[in-house]
């Protein structure tokens, strides 16, 4: 049950407080919500909070490790670290002023360790995809290279094409500011039943995991971040299960993949209740499917 005094406030808290109360009374979460003192100073308390459910802060990022870093003949300096706990592999950063600033990283590979190792990673840089190679010998970066990405191989294959990079010792980046790539989310998947259900699944385009995936489900275009109590994925092309709570009883959401004999394809999505298992219509994944569309999210 919800209350809002005064009645006549124009908080934008008491204007959704009568599709609030709607909303919650589908939600997995404590249904009380308690809206006191709007615009008059008193507090507001709530468990759900309005979100904006495609939108994320950017993550403070650091070095870590670094494999190599070279500086091309205009002065730029590439970079490249073992990356951290959150990413997939490696990261790739540039800098043409005084800080360094990540780069999306589209394809790695390594051969060796250790003392001797080489690396490769494919990063966006602009509308174009470029290459970075480095060799490590006895320790130390013996060579570094900026290419294209249509290439192959390690330093030791380079062509004539390659720009061979100037080795910069490690201690000289150490202390350079570093920015991260912005914070973007993506959505994983959208869908709908007949009955004017929606689900939405997010997560983060980047150096994301299971645990950063949320689960959104609602009717028609007011949703409600619900309580994940699994996520897991089949080595079968990407079969995605995701269990969730709503009113205490765990609902299960299955996107599966299906081979065609040379590729996979979205197979019949489908919603168990517990009661009945739903058909789920799979939606267009782009942030304009959901435009129009209010969300209300767990609390932190």
């Amino acid at each position: 049950m919800w209350s809002c005094l005064p009645r006549s406030s124009s908080s934008p808290v008491c204007a959704a407080a009568a599709w609030l109360s709607w909303l919650l009374s589908t939600c997995s979460l404590p249904c009380a919500l308690t809206l006191t003192g709007c615009g008059d100073g008193g507090s507001t308390t709530s468990t759900p909070a309005a979100c904006d459910a495609l939108s994320m802060q950017t993550r403070a990022i650091a070095l870590t490790q670094v494999l190599g870093a070279g500086k091309a003949k205009d002065g730029t300096l590439y970079v490249a670290d073992a990356g951290d706990s959150r990413s997939s592999g490696s990261r790739l950063f540039v800098a043409t002023g005084g800080a360094l600033e990540r780069k999306r990283v589209t394809g790695q590979g390594s051969s060796g360790g250790g003392a001797d190792a080489d690396y490769t990673l494919s990063f966006e840089d602009g509308a174009t995809t470029r290459r970075l190679v480095i060799q490590v010998r006895a320790s130390k970066v013996t060579g570094i290279a900026l290419t294209s990405d249509t290439g192959k191989g390690f330093f030791a294959d380079l062509g004539s094409d390659a720009e061979r990079l100037t080795v910069v010792d490690s201690k000289t980046v150490a202390s350079m500011p570093v920015h991260n790539l912005p914070g973007k989310v993506v959505i994983e998947y959208l869908a709908h039943t007949s009955a004017g259900d929606t689900l939405l699944v997010t997560r983060p385009q980047d150096d994301s995991t299971y645990d950063d995936f949320k689960l959104f489900f609602g009717k028609s275009k007011q949703l409600l971040e619900r309580e994940l109590t699994t996520v897991s994925r089949a080595r079968d092309g990407g079969s995605t299960t995701l269990g969730f709570l709503v009113d205490g009883v765990e609902y299960t959401a299955h996107f599966p993949v299906v081979s065609t004999g040379t590729s996979f394809m979205p197979g019949p999505a489908t919603l168990d209740t517990g009661r009945a298992t739903l058909s789920l219509t799979r939606d267009a994944t782009q942030a304009s499917t959901l435009a129009g569309f209010s969300y209300l999210c767990r609390a932190p």
